[in-house]
This record gives structure tokens, sequence and C-alpha cells, in this order.
């Protein structure tokens, strides 16, 4: 089947390109027999219009940036889950990018993603200062923030999990076990995920009267290998301690496993909560207690957001939105028995 140009039926039908480009777009001032004949040898002679072209001209792409740090981490495989189903049904492309928790991978991506006349971005950044970000949301971009908060003079949208709540529920849970001596492994205290979830873990333990040693209280980077080096450390230097909550599913695992090498029985010994510990395949079943986030719930919402700013071309008001956790118990954690 040939397809012909816009050039080629303007000359077969003596019309100039600019009357088979006004057809196209279906703009008003054109004869009604003009169109007609234009829209007939349009359909006779396949002709489909340049729609890069065209978007370009409005620039609108129907294409959504989306930015995420780490691609293995299933709480973000299951965020970019989440944004996928909202942005097919409204018939939007996913243009996925992955900063490997680097700043400048991450600028970069910015970068390229604003040449390409993108509509919006979902963000979830890296960086510790971002001035460099300022630009990006004045521009007028819709840009939508999840999972850690920049530092900005500015108002901007965002959808965060409530990280102060989350480490609430941790501790209490263990309280409630009779824990009084409760360790934390955080993460970076450089993002707002790392710094609310050690702020709630603060304020939990205070709100229950616990004493809070400075040496109970570890900062990792998220990471399986900090999980497991610090819950070393931990009971080696504080043997006194008989729970943890760990800030991440990575360093939850390594901390786990710290504990088994050194020979101590979970949660006989001492009980420990994770972050995002789940499987929703269903094929297995972790033992571990968790704090878990609405992790497609938080994709789905992020993106309805971000094409309402979209469709609303600057008038939408900036907010930030906060979802709830939930505590799953399992067996890692048991009554304390000292």
């Amino acid at each position: 089947m040939t397809r012909y140009t816009l050039s080629e039926i303007a000359k077969l039908l003596g019309v100039s390109t600019a009357t088979i480009s006004r057809v196209a777009n279906n703009c008003a001032n054109v004869k009604p027999e003009t169109r007609e004949r234009v829209l007939k040898a349009m359909k006779k002679y396949h002709y489909v219009p340049n729609q890069i072209a065209r978007n370009l001209k409005l620039r609108c792409s129907n294409v959504v940036g989306v930015i995420i740090p780490d691609i293995a981490e299933p709480f973000f495989a299951n965020v970019v889950k989440g944004m996928e189903a909202v942005l097919s049904s409204a018939g939007y492309i996913m243009f996925l990018g992955v900063s490997n928790e680097d700043e400048r991978i991450e600028i970069n991506i910015i970068e390229y993603m604003m040449q390409h006349q993108i509509d919006g971005i979902v963000l979830a950044t890296v960086a510790n200062q971002c001035e460099s970000h300022l630009r990006y949301v004045n521009s007028g971009l819709p840009i939508m923030f999840i999972d850690n908060l920049p530092k900005l003079s500015v108002q901007y949208c965002a959808v965060i999990t409530d990280n102060d709540l989350a480490s609430r529920q941790a501790v209490d849970h263990l309280y409630g076990l009779g824990h009084k001596r409760i360790a934390l492994i955080a993460g970076k205290q450089s993002e707002t995920t790392g710094a609310a979830r050690l702020k709630g873990y603060r304020s939990a333990m205070e709100d229950n009267g616990l004493a809070i040693d400075p040496g109970w209280i570890r900062i990792g980077d998220f990471k399986g290998e900090s999980g497991y080096r610090h819950m070393t450390a931990l009971l080696r230097e504080n043997p006194e301690i008989t729970a943890v909550y760990v800030n991440s599913a990575q360093m939850t695992y390594g901390a786990y496993k710290a504990i088994l090498d050194a020979s101590l029985r979970i949660p006989e010994d001492i009980s420990i909560v994770g972050f995002d510990i789940q499987n929703n395949t269903g094929l297995l079943e972790s033992n571990i207690t968790s704090i878990v986030q609405q992790d497609t719930e938080l994709g789905r919402i992020a993106c309805e957001t971000l094409i309402n700013m979209i469709e609303a071309k600057g008038a939408t008001v900036m907010r930030k939105i906060l979802l709830d956790s939930t505590l799953i118990v399992r067996q890692s954690t048991g009554s304390c028995k000292s």
C-alpha cells in the first residue's frame, strides 16, 4: 500500500499544501466543497498526518517522563506498574529513565526529556540540593515528585508515604510486645524518606516513654550491605537490644542475614520489623513483619494528578498528597523475653 505525502496530494488536487494541512488539522477556514475533496483524497491515498510534527507545533507529545533511582527495587517497580496503567488508559506513553541514584544522571535525563517535548515528568529525585531543579519547576513543565521531596523555595506537587506515621506503627507494634530497647537502621538522612522515618522512630520512642540510646541508631544507605554491616555492629556493641526496626527492604534482608549469621533466633532472641517486605506473586510468603507502602496506588495517584496538571495548563493548585502505610504482622516479631 503506497501512502501519499501532503505535497503529493496537493499536486493531484491542484490545491496548496497549506490547504491540505488545514484540513488535516481540522481548521475552519476551508471551503466545504474543498474540504470534502481533500478528505476523500486523503482516504483514497492513505494519507496519515505527521503526528510528531503536529505535536511539536502544539508543544505536546502524549509522552510522560518517569525517572526513578533503581528499577531493581520492588517498591519502584510497583510504582511504575501503577503509573503505566493510568498513562496507557489516558492515551499517554511512558518514557522511563533510571538515575542509578546519581544526581548527574538524573539531571541529564531531565534535560533530554525536556528537549524532546515531553508533556510532564514524574520524578523520584536523589538530589541532595535541588537548586538545579528549581528552573525545571519554574519552566512551566508539569512535574510530580514522588518518594523523596526536594528542598525548593517554591510550591510543587508531590505524592509520598507518611513516613513519620510508618515509623510510629513499627515502634508501637514492638512496644506492644514488651520491647523497650529498640534499635533502628535508618536510610540516608539527605533524603526526606530517611529523615522522616528517623523522626517518626524518635517521636514514637518518646511518646511511649522509652529511652533512646544514640548507639541504637545507625544510618545506612537503603542497600543490603549497609543493613548487614550495621546490624552486625549493633549486635556486637549493643547486646542489650531486643528488637530492631529497619527502614528499607534491602537493608532488612541484610540485617536479617546478620542476625542469623550471629547464631541468633528470630524472634526468640531478637525481633525485626522491616520495610516494604512483600511478594505480590503469592508464590512465596515472607516471615518478616513489615511496614508496606501503597506503591501501586502511589504511582496511580501521581500520574492521575500529573495528567490533570498537563490538561489544566498551569492552573493546578500545588499540593502534597500523603498516603498511609500498613503494618503486616508476621513471624519475625514476638513478645520480649527480657
